[in-house]
């Protein structure tokens, strides 16, 4: 079952809008995976926390695209250092992310639960 999320704050929509940005400087034309974690994927459960910048990885496969996606939004930048391999994700995150998007756009944004989260120590 999916959890109740914050989608429609203040915060959600500067990601929202940081997510169409980074669609439209890709140009994708095929879909791509974003899993979003950290602070704003945490506001999105709670609706309170406000992040300094947004955690988010995207699928391997991609991953020559990444300078695009430091797009920043007047407040809100992904974070150029945050990738898989340094992230305290589990292996198999993917399978317990919530996806947050419907529709046609080629950017799938993911959610992962912070119950999935490790420890970084």
């Amino acid at each position: 079952m999916t959890a109740k999320l914050f989608l429609e704050t203040e915060v959600a929509h500067e990601v929202w809008q940081l997510f169409r940005e980074i669609e439209a400087e890709m140009q994708l034309r095929e879909p791509l995976n974003m899993y979003l974690a950290g602070g704003a994927a945490m506001h999105l459960y709670d609706g309170d926390r406000v992040p300094k910048d947004v955690d988010a990885i995207v699928d391997a496969r991609h991953w020559g695209l990444a300078p695009h996606l430091c797009v920043p939004t007047p407040r809100l930048a992904l974070d150029p250092g945050y990738f898989e391999t340094k992230s305290c994700l589990p292996e198999r995150f993917r399978d317990r992310a919530n996806r947050l998007n419907a529709g046609t756009s080629l950017l799938q944004r993911h959610v992962v639960p912070p119950s999935t989260w490790q420890s970084a120590s």
